[in-house]
């Protein structure tokens, strides 16, 4: 039988003894089990009708019980099952250039937790913090309570990350801050698409990079994010020509954050409506839905990707955004079994109380060339 959770009850010292009392019970029985009637166990435990009442009562609120009118009492069918939330920054679903990646990493993430009969819940953090804490009220509550086993925060900034870490329960922070973090290697994708222009004998190289944010990011994964593609430009194996490149925190309004695939468009409208001799070779693009705006606006002009112009661009396995134009595009991929596969591997070392020292997995990008080339 598995070691019996700890569950936090409040209330008074000898409240809190029945209702872990009882809990305990629940999980000897095991889930859908039958715990003894109410008389049975008013006299096993020693108490009162109305203290036994409100012990039960506190227990079906936390879905340690079900109680059935007529019927008797029932271990809840899900009491063995771990509970995993993903506790999500709301901007990478609210933004006008929401990307499929966050739709598949999720819809894996919930096979992944099916298929080892975990719960799985998607809960989303205050954009702007919360008066008592950075999460939604009944998702505080549940931590407090010791109802949830596991945490993966996906984005979070860092007060949502130092809360939820404050409360001991066991967390891994993707794209974030945490004790325990798994990201992507940031600054290989610039490097290897520029060996990769290199290669291609690209001599006149831009680089396209989108703005990601409406609001200021102080701190938090943009922040470092942005951090890490400002270094890898000043330390490129190759000149990068300024006047074929385009970043949108340098050419967007403060106010102003257009979807990705508009901004793509709009750098091509700056760089290939001047005369033919002044356009680039080769370039690179930090986000697929820009490069497939960017895309879109090359045909439109009949600059024909592949033939007159070399483009790299950031990519995600399985993401269908850049699927019809992979014959012509190289990619400097990003594996999404494998975020999972790492994601959920770190937060099961942390839950059975491995690595206490603390652990970073950084995931590094693959080139893949266009069949046949």
């Amino acid at each position: 039988m598995p070691t019996t959770p700890g569950r936090n009850f409040t209330g008074s010292s000898r409240f809190q003894t029945l209702c872990s009392q009882l809990y305990n019970l629940a999980y000897k029985l095991g889930p859908d089990a039958k715990l003894p009637t109410v008389v049975e166990l008013r006299h096993e435990m020693g108490v009162s009708v109305a203290t036994l009442n409100t012990a039960l009562k506190e227990l079906e609120s936390q879905n340690i019980i079900i109680r059935r009118h007529g019927v008797g009492i029932y271990v809840a069918p899900e009491l063995h099952r771990k509970s995993i939330c993903f506790v999500c920054d709301p901007v990478f679903f609210t933004t006008a250039s929401h990307s499929p990646f966050w739709d598949i990493l999720m819809e894996q993430s919930r096979a992944r937790a099916e298929a080892h009969n975990e719960l799985f819940e998607v809960h989303f953090a205050h954009p702007n913090g919360g008066l008592t804490s950075p999460l939604q009220r009944g998702l505080a509550r549940d931590i407090e309570s010791g109802q949830v086993d596991g945490i993966v925060g996906v984005g979070l900034d860092d007060a949502a990350a130092d809360w939820i870490e404050g409360q001991a329960v066991p967390y891994v922070a993707f794209f974030g801050k945490g004790k325990y973090r798994v990201n992507i290697e940031s600054t290989l994708p610039l490097q290897l698409a520029l060996e990769a222009l290199r290669d291609a004998g690209c001599a006149r190289v831009g680089v396209w990079n989108p703005k990601r944010a409406l609001r200021p990011e102080e701190t938090g994964p943009a922040a470092e994010a942005n951090a890490a593609f400002a270094r890898s430009l000043q330390t490129a194996i190759m000149p990068i020509d300024p006047t074929v490149s385009w970043d949108g925190y340098r050419e967007l309004p403060e106010d102003s954050c257009p979807a990705y695939m508009e901004q793509g468009q709009m750098a091509v409208r700056a760089v290939f409506e001047k005369p033919r001799e002044t356009w680039p070779d080769g370039l690179f693009i930090s986000d697929d839905n820009m490069t497939l705006g960017a895309a879109h606006a090359l045909d439109r002009l009949g600059v024909r990707i592949g033939r007159d112009l070399v483009v790299v661009s950031h990519a995600n396995q399985e993401s269908p955004v850049l699927r019809s134009y992979e014959d012509d595009l190289i990619l400097v991929e990003y594996n999404l079994n494998e975020m999972i596969d790492s994601v959920f591997g770190l937060l099961e070392r942390v839950m059975e109380g491995k690595d206490s020292g603390g652990r970073h997995i950084y995931l590094p990008p693959k080139l893949r060339y266009p069949k046949g080339k």
